[in-house]
Protein backbone atom coordinates (compact mmCIF):
# COMPACT_ATOMS: atom_id res chain seq x y z
CA UNK A 1 0.00 0.00 0.00
CA UNK A 2 2.74 2.55 0.83
CA UNK A 3 4.44 1.58 -2.12
CA UNK A 4 1.63 1.86 -4.29
CA UNK A 5 1.03 5.47 -2.89
CA UNK A 6 4.49 6.58 -3.39
CA UNK A 7 4.31 5.48 -7.47
CA UNK A 8 0.35 7.37 -7.39
CA UNK A 9 2.38 10.42 -6.21
CA UNK A 10 5.12 10.08 -8.52
CA UNK A 11 3.26 10.02 -11.48
CA UNK A 12 0.89 12.83 -10.01
CA UNK A 13 4.31 15.32 -9.81
CA UNK A 14 5.91 13.84 -12.85
CA UNK A 15 2.77 15.29 -15.12
CA UNK A 16 3.01 18.77 -13.67
CA UNK A 17 5.43 20.60 -14.87
CA UNK A 18 5.47 23.69 -12.07
CA UNK A 19 5.57 20.02 -9.20
CA UNK A 20 8.52 18.71 -11.25
CA UNK A 21 10.59 22.01 -11.23
CA UNK A 22 10.15 22.09 -7.18
CA UNK A 23 10.80 18.60 -6.73
CA UNK A 24 14.15 19.17 -8.81
CA UNK A 25 14.59 22.49 -7.00
CA UNK A 26 14.73 20.01 -3.87
CA UNK A 27 16.71 17.14 -5.17
CA UNK A 28 19.44 19.96 -6.36
CA UNK A 29 19.58 21.28 -3.04
CA UNK A 30 19.50 18.16 -1.20
CA UNK A 31 22.75 17.34 -3.92
CA UNK A 32 24.44 20.38 -3.32
CA UNK A 33 24.62 19.68 0.60
CA UNK A 34 25.68 16.13 0.02
CA UNK A 35 28.20 16.97 -2.43
CA UNK A 36 29.67 19.33 -0.44
CA UNK A 37 30.30 16.52 2.65
CA UNK A 38 31.53 14.20 0.04
CA UNK A 39 34.26 16.73 -1.50
CA UNK A 40 35.30 17.12 2.09
CA UNK A 41 35.87 13.25 2.85
CA UNK A 42 37.36 12.87 -0.29
CA UNK A 43 40.16 15.42 0.19
CA UNK A 44 40.85 13.70 3.73
CA UNK A 45 41.91 10.35 1.97
CA UNK A 46 45.10 10.09 -0.45
CA UNK A 47 42.59 9.27 -3.37
CA UNK A 48 43.13 12.47 -4.97
CA UNK A 49 47.14 12.40 -4.48
CA UNK A 50 47.43 9.10 -6.70
CA UNK A 51 44.87 10.98 -9.33
CA UNK A 52 47.47 12.94 -9.42
CA UNK A 53 50.32 10.60 -10.57
CA UNK A 54 48.32 10.18 -13.94
CA UNK A 55 48.53 14.41 -14.93
CA UNK A 56 50.25 13.95 -18.38
CA UNK A 57 51.66 10.86 -18.06
CA UNK A 58 50.32 10.54 -22.02
CA UNK A 59 51.20 14.05 -23.42
CA UNK A 60 51.37 14.63 -26.74
CA UNK A 61 49.83 10.94 -27.55
CA UNK A 62 46.78 9.70 -29.12
CA UNK A 63 43.77 7.56 -27.47
CA UNK A 64 40.14 6.21 -28.03
CA UNK A 65 37.48 6.07 -25.88
CA UNK A 66 35.18 3.06 -25.96
CA UNK A 67 31.26 3.54 -26.00
CA UNK A 68 29.02 0.32 -25.32
CA UNK A 69 26.85 1.59 -28.16
CA UNK A 70 25.18 -1.69 -30.94
CA UNK A 71 27.77 -0.60 -33.41
CA UNK A 72 30.98 -1.76 -31.26
CA UNK A 73 32.39 -4.78 -33.00
CA UNK A 74 34.93 -6.74 -32.50
CA UNK A 75 37.04 -6.44 -35.73
CA UNK A 76 37.45 -2.55 -34.71
CA UNK A 77 38.79 -2.89 -30.94
CA UNK A 78 41.17 -5.51 -32.28
CA UNK A 79 42.35 -2.50 -33.98
CA UNK A 80 42.53 -0.23 -31.30
CA UNK A 81 44.88 -2.58 -29.51
CA UNK A 82 47.35 -0.57 -31.17
CA UNK A 83 46.55 2.24 -28.83
CA UNK A 84 45.74 3.54 -25.20
CA UNK A 85 42.10 3.09 -24.96
CA UNK A 86 39.56 3.48 -22.11
CA UNK A 87 36.17 1.57 -21.36
CA UNK A 88 33.66 1.65 -19.47
CA UNK A 89 31.10 -0.31 -17.26
CA UNK A 90 30.15 -3.71 -18.73
CA UNK A 91 32.92 -4.03 -21.97
CA UNK A 92 33.62 -6.93 -20.47
CA UNK A 93 30.89 -8.33 -22.01
CA UNK A 94 33.14 -8.39 -25.83
CA UNK A 95 36.38 -9.66 -24.08
CA UNK A 96 35.22 -13.60 -25.06
CA UNK A 97 35.30 -11.73 -28.75
CA UNK A 98 38.46 -10.18 -28.76
CA UNK A 99 42.00 -10.20 -27.53
CA UNK A 100 41.93 -6.39 -27.32
CA UNK A 101 41.44 -4.87 -23.58
CA UNK A 102 41.44 -1.41 -22.47
CA UNK A 103 44.63 0.35 -20.64
CA UNK A 104 42.01 2.01 -18.38
CA UNK A 105 39.02 1.10 -17.31
CA UNK A 106 35.98 3.56 -16.00
CA UNK A 107 32.80 3.09 -13.77
CA UNK A 108 30.89 5.74 -11.92
CA UNK A 109 27.79 4.42 -11.68
CA UNK A 110 27.50 3.66 -7.97
CA UNK A 111 24.65 0.95 -8.40
CA UNK A 112 26.69 -0.63 -11.22
CA UNK A 113 29.83 -0.46 -9.58
CA UNK A 114 28.46 -2.34 -6.01
CA UNK A 115 26.95 -4.78 -8.63
CA UNK A 116 30.79 -5.25 -10.17
CA UNK A 117 32.87 -4.96 -7.09
CA UNK A 118 34.32 -8.74 -7.81
CA UNK A 119 35.04 -8.13 -11.19
CA UNK A 120 36.90 -4.75 -10.93
CA UNK A 121 38.70 -6.36 -8.01
CA UNK A 122 40.35 -9.23 -10.30
CA UNK A 123 40.31 -7.50 -13.17
CA UNK A 124 44.09 -6.32 -14.69
CA UNK A 125 43.45 -3.24 -16.53
CA UNK A 126 43.97 -0.23 -14.41
CA UNK A 127 40.70 1.07 -13.07
CA UNK A 128 38.87 4.51 -12.05
CA UNK A 129 35.92 4.39 -9.62
CA UNK A 130 33.50 7.46 -8.61
CA UNK A 131 34.19 7.91 -5.36
CA UNK A 132 30.41 8.28 -4.25
CA UNK A 133 30.08 4.35 -4.22
CA UNK A 134 33.07 4.24 -1.44
CA UNK A 135 31.34 7.54 0.18
CA UNK A 136 27.71 5.98 0.30
CA UNK A 137 28.32 2.01 0.21
CA UNK A 138 32.05 1.96 1.12
CA UNK A 139 33.02 -0.14 -1.59
CA UNK A 140 36.77 0.06 -1.27
CA UNK A 141 38.81 -1.91 -3.56
CA UNK A 142 42.26 -1.26 -3.13
CA UNK A 143 43.86 -1.94 -6.60
CA UNK A 144 41.40 1.25 -7.79
CA UNK A 145 41.55 4.96 -8.28
CA UNK A 146 39.08 7.46 -6.79
CA UNK A 147 38.05 10.38 -8.54
CA UNK A 148 35.69 12.83 -7.45
CA UNK A 149 32.39 13.32 -9.63
CA UNK A 150 30.78 16.49 -9.02
CA UNK A 151 27.13 15.72 -9.82
CA UNK A 152 25.50 18.65 -8.79
CA UNK A 153 24.24 19.10 -12.25
CA UNK A 154 22.17 15.97 -12.92
CA UNK A 155 19.55 17.38 -10.52
CA UNK A 156 19.13 21.11 -12.30
CA UNK A 157 18.26 22.06 -15.63
CA UNK A 158 21.78 24.09 -16.77
CA UNK A 159 22.16 25.80 -19.63
CA UNK A 160 26.42 24.74 -20.19
CA UNK A 161 28.11 22.16 -18.33
CA UNK A 162 31.92 22.83 -16.84
CA UNK A 163 34.54 21.00 -17.97
CA UNK A 164 37.45 20.00 -15.53
CA UNK A 165 40.90 19.72 -16.74
CA UNK A 166 41.86 18.39 -12.91
CA UNK A 167 40.69 15.50 -12.72
CA UNK A 168 42.97 15.04 -9.84
CA UNK A 169 40.97 17.22 -8.22
CA UNK A 170 37.26 16.68 -9.37
CA UNK A 171 35.29 15.52 -12.54
CA UNK A 172 32.35 17.10 -13.38
CA UNK A 173 29.35 14.81 -13.99
CA UNK A 174 27.62 14.79 -17.51
CA UNK A 175 25.51 12.20 -17.35
CA UNK A 176 27.58 9.54 -19.06
CA UNK A 177 30.83 8.12 -17.80
CA UNK A 178 32.12 8.74 -21.40
CA UNK A 179 32.16 12.48 -20.90
CA UNK A 180 34.19 11.29 -17.72
CA UNK A 181 36.54 9.38 -19.41
CA UNK A 182 37.37 12.55 -21.89
CA UNK A 183 37.99 14.71 -18.92
CA UNK A 184 40.30 11.93 -17.38
CA UNK A 185 42.13 11.80 -21.46
CA UNK A 186 42.91 15.24 -21.14
CA UNK A 187 44.06 15.36 -17.71
CA UNK A 188 46.65 12.29 -18.74
CA UNK A 189 47.40 14.79 -21.76
CA UNK A 190 46.04 13.36 -24.55
CA UNK A 191 46.05 15.13 -27.81
CA UNK A 192 44.27 13.20 -30.09
CA UNK A 193 40.80 11.81 -28.56
CA UNK A 194 38.70 9.63 -30.97
CA UNK A 195 35.55 8.19 -30.04
CA UNK A 196 34.32 4.66 -30.77
CA UNK A 197 31.15 2.98 -30.16
CA UNK A 198 29.51 6.05 -28.69
CA UNK A 199 26.07 5.91 -30.31
CA UNK A 200 24.10 7.91 -28.28
CA UNK A 201 21.27 6.63 -29.26
CA UNK A 202 18.61 5.21 -26.77
CA UNK A 203 15.10 3.48 -26.59
CA UNK A 204 14.63 5.14 -23.23
CA UNK A 205 15.88 8.84 -21.88
CA UNK A 206 14.09 11.34 -19.56
CA UNK A 207 12.32 14.55 -19.98
CA UNK A 208 12.68 17.81 -17.97
CA UNK A 209 10.03 16.06 -15.54
CA UNK A 210 12.32 13.12 -15.19
CA UNK A 211 9.85 11.09 -16.78
CA UNK A 212 10.87 8.08 -18.60
CA UNK A 213 9.95 8.62 -22.80
CA UNK A 214 9.92 5.40 -24.79
CA UNK A 215 11.73 5.55 -28.71
CA UNK A 216 9.80 2.57 -30.13
CA UNK A 217 12.35 3.24 -33.20
CA UNK A 218 15.75 2.56 -31.48
CA UNK A 219 16.00 -1.38 -30.88
CA UNK A 220 19.33 -1.58 -29.08
CA UNK A 221 21.00 0.44 -26.83
CA UNK A 222 24.33 -1.80 -26.19
CA UNK A 223 26.49 -3.94 -28.05
CA UNK A 224 24.99 -7.02 -26.07
CA UNK A 225 22.11 -8.49 -25.73
CA UNK A 226 22.91 -8.58 -22.07
CA UNK A 227 22.06 -5.57 -21.04
CA UNK A 228 18.71 -5.75 -22.59
CA UNK A 229 15.35 -5.24 -20.29
CA UNK A 230 17.30 -3.42 -17.64
CA UNK A 231 15.15 -0.26 -18.31
CA UNK A 232 11.77 -2.55 -18.39
CA UNK A 233 13.10 -3.44 -14.89
CA UNK A 234 13.81 -0.79 -13.34
CA UNK A 235 10.41 0.99 -14.98
CA UNK A 236 8.20 -1.62 -13.19
CA UNK A 237 10.16 -0.28 -10.06
CA UNK A 238 8.82 3.00 -10.36
CA UNK A 239 12.91 4.32 -11.23
CA UNK A 240 13.87 6.41 -13.41
CA UNK A 241 17.90 6.94 -12.43
CA UNK A 242 18.46 3.91 -15.07
CA UNK A 243 17.41 5.74 -17.65
CA UNK A 244 19.42 8.76 -19.97
CA UNK A 245 19.08 12.52 -19.77
CA UNK A 246 20.50 13.23 -22.94
CA UNK A 247 19.51 17.10 -22.97
CA UNK A 248 22.32 17.10 -20.18
CA UNK A 249 25.05 14.79 -21.91
CA UNK A 250 24.42 16.82 -25.18
CA UNK A 251 25.04 20.08 -23.21
CA UNK A 252 28.46 18.06 -21.80
CA UNK A 253 29.68 16.69 -25.05
CA UNK A 254 29.38 20.55 -26.21
CA UNK A 255 31.44 21.35 -23.49
CA UNK A 256 34.31 18.60 -24.24
CA UNK A 257 34.03 19.88 -27.82
CA UNK A 258 34.49 23.90 -26.90
CA UNK A 259 37.12 22.88 -24.29
CA UNK A 260 39.52 20.43 -26.50
CA UNK A 261 38.75 23.27 -29.60
CA UNK A 262 39.76 26.07 -27.46
CA UNK A 263 42.92 23.93 -26.01
CA UNK A 264 44.34 22.42 -29.34
CA UNK A 265 43.28 19.09 -28.80
CA UNK A 266 41.92 16.73 -31.54
CA UNK A 267 38.25 15.22 -30.48
CA UNK A 268 36.80 13.10 -33.47
CA UNK A 269 33.85 10.71 -33.43
CA UNK A 270 34.80 7.26 -34.52
CA UNK A 271 31.31 5.77 -34.19
CA UNK A 272 29.81 4.42 -36.93
CA UNK A 273 26.98 5.71 -37.90
CA UNK A 274 25.06 6.63 -34.31
CA UNK A 275 23.46 10.29 -32.66
CA UNK A 276 26.39 11.53 -31.53
CA UNK A 277 27.00 15.31 -33.71
CA UNK A 278 28.89 17.19 -30.51
CA UNK A 279 31.94 16.57 -32.55
CA UNK A 280 33.49 16.27 -35.80
CA UNK A 281 33.42 12.62 -37.87
CA UNK A 282 35.96 10.73 -39.03
CA UNK A 283 36.03 7.56 -40.51
CA UNK A 284 37.22 4.83 -38.26
CA UNK A 285 39.40 3.12 -40.83
CA UNK A 286 40.81 6.36 -42.51
CA UNK A 287 42.62 7.22 -38.90
CA UNK A 288 44.73 4.17 -39.27
CA UNK A 289 46.45 5.42 -42.68
CA UNK A 290 47.30 8.51 -41.47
Amino acid sequence: MNNNFKLLAKKIVTQSNILSAIRREYRYLKTVRHFRYMEQAYMSTNFSSKMKKYKNIHKGEKCFIIGNGPSLTPEDLDKVSQVCSFATNRIYLMYEKTNWRPTYYMCQDRQLIRSLVDYYSKCEETVFLGYQALYEYGIEIEKANYYLADNRNVNKIVEEIGFSDDAGSVIIDGGSVTYSAIQLAVYMGFSEIYLLGVDHNFSHTLDRNRRIVKHEDVKQDYFDSRYKDAFKQFEEKGKTYAAPDKDLMDKAFAAARKYCDKNGIIIKNATRGGKLEAFERINFDDIWKE
